[in-house]
């Protein structure tokens, strides 16, 4: 009976692994398909297609013994847009490794203990994991790019190579299992986190820590930009008399109502629950015509505006 339970166990297993559409190579979940154009190989590359990016691959694994080596941009008409986890992992017949601009994406230890000594880094690539190159002690070039958003203290553990002063600042030292990540950073008197999604980078501002009254939140953060608010930003609204919004900000994470607000400066249209705040609509409340919205038009402003951001 123990042995019928278990080979009936054993095949329903099989049947729910072949009925999943995904599978996991390397912590990377990938398409899975029983048909043999599931994977598509060439040069000891294998290139799996993206979870919900049907014209999109990711090289999920390498099995050649060349020195050096070029990831195609496309191939068999779908683009080229990451690597898995560990692909090149202890390689070392590397040398030389070019990459397309196209690919968005890393996963872990992609290069780690591996012998390669000269590479890029795609334009299309805005994060560096954690130990993608540890340990890469042949490592002697790499071809940075200044749109770089994180790079992970780690990435570069064990190697001669420096990161270059125009990317410092970008360094962190938060643990960072792959390319799409969120990671805390700080200016003088802002928190944020710098986001990044396949390449996408955006900045969440998700505190302040200055005592001004006039406050001009920044449009950017060296070149990413301010898109969103992420958690309780001001502790005391009641300090603020005057806000100047971004224009990279369009939807109003917090309520002025009952607040010693007395101007807010929007540059773009805003979405506050319901209502689409435009520049015609803020002119309603600009009783005396001068291009603000201050104390002198808090009659109009707290009937026609603040009732908005109840």
């Amino acid at each position: 009976m123990t042995k019928n339970i278990k080979a009936l166990l054993a095949a329903l297993v099989f049947i729910v692994f072949l009925e999943s559409p995904f599978f996991y190579y390397n912590n990377t979940r990938v398409l899975y398909s029983s048909a043999e154009s599931s994977n598509i190989t060439s040069d000891g590359m294998t290139f799996s297609v993206r979870e919900g990016k049907e014209k999109e691959v990711a090289l999920v694994s390498y099995i050649g013994q060349a020195s050096d080596i070029v990831v195609p941009e496309k191939i068999n008409g779908h683009k080229v847009t990451a690597i898995g986890d560990k692909v090149f992992y202890d390689c070392n017949t590397l040398k030389s490794v070019k990459l397309p601009d196209t690919i968005n994406f890393f996963g872990s230890e992609v290069f780690r203990n591996s012998s390669v000594i000269d590479i890029n880094i795609p334009t299309s690539l805005k994060v560096i994991p954690s130990y993608c190159f540890n340990n890469c002690q042949n490592l002697e070039k790499v071809l940075f790019h200044d749109e770089i958003a994180i790079i992970a203290n780690t990435a570069f553990k064990k190697t001669n190579i420096s990161i270059p002063d125009s990317l410092r600042e970008k360094v962190t030292g938060a643990l960072i299992t792959s390319s799409n990540t969120s990671v805390k950073f700080a200016s003088d008197v802002w928190d944020y986190l710098v986001v990044c999604t396949d390449g996408d980078v955006h900045a969440e501002i998700s505190g302040y820590k200055g005592s001004e009254s006039d406050i001009t939140i920044p449009e950017k953060f060296g070149n990413i930009e301010v898109t969103a608010f992420n958690g309780v930003v001001f502790s005391d609204l009641n300090s603020i008399k005057r806000i100047v919004f971004p224009t990279g900000i369009t939807d109003l994470p917090m309520s002025f109502a009952n607040s010693e607000i007395e101007e807010i400066v929007l540059n773009n249209i805003f979405t506050i629950g319901k209502y689409e705040l435009s520049e015609n609509n803020w002119v309603l409340a600009d009783v005396c015509s001068d291009g603000k919205i201050n104390s002198f038009d808090l009659v109009a402003m707290r009937k026609k505006v603040i009732s908005l951001l109840e």
